[in-house]
């Protein structure tokens, strides 16, 4: 199969179809190419008769760092919106390299501005910055309101109906100060051992 020529693309009129063949990847003929061995007489015929292009797929042409292989919700983020779309791991990386966020200055700042820091790459929320200190770090009194795992070992040892709201949660540990962390690494592990999982 060859793709058309850019003087074919542009000599495409409408009406015109797009026809994304998702997970249909394009490759070299051989022994465990399944799109080159399977009977597609259609398929065949558009692609000799019809301009046609291959998307890329992976890597930052959607959005992702290089070399990682894309997935559907990629691909369907970036086709027709224009530009890349880029991923929250990438834009964590890119911020990272271009030394907007500086990991190694976390440690020595206090916890709102470790917080305030973090959260200005779209894509990292409360709940992240609270684990990067819990478990990173290791701030004592790091308290994972949004944690749903906690929330609900939370209900089990207090023997509720539903989950504590992240507000209940925080009344709930007011007692713990400073050290809301270590409850939580105990909640985490009654949790786990609850549904028969090391923790």
């Amino acid at each position: 199969m060859q793709a058309a020529s850019v003087a074919d693309r542009s000599a495409l009129r409408l009406p015109a179809a797009l026809v994304i063949l998702d997970g249909w990847g394009l490759c070299a003929a051989g022994p465990g190419n399944a799109v080159e061995a399977a009977n597609t007489p259609n398929l065949d015929a558009l692609f000799a008769t019809r301009p046609w292009a291959p998307v890329k797929c992976s890597g930052l042409a959607v959005g992702l760092p290089e070399g990682q292989m894309g997935n559907s919700e990629v691909g369907h983020l970036n086709i027709g919106a224009g530009r890349v779309v880029y991923q929250e791991l990438t834009r964590i990386t890119a911020a990272i390299a271009d030394g907007s966020l500086d990991l190694a200055s976390l440690p020595a700042l206090p916890d709102d501005e470790v917080d305030r820091r973090l959260t200005a790459i779209s894509g990292i929320g409360r709940w992240t910055t609270t684990i990067y200190r819990l478990m990173v770090l290791l701030r004592p009194d790091a308290w994972p309101i949004h944690d749903i795992a906690l929330a609900q070992a939370i209900a089990d040892v207090r023997g509720l109906d539903v989950r504590p709201s992240p507000g209940a949660m925080d009344d709930l540990a007011e007692g713990w100060r400073p050290w809301r962390a270590v409850a939580a690494r105990l909640l985490w592990h009654e949790y786990l051992s609850a549904r028969g999982r090391p923790g």
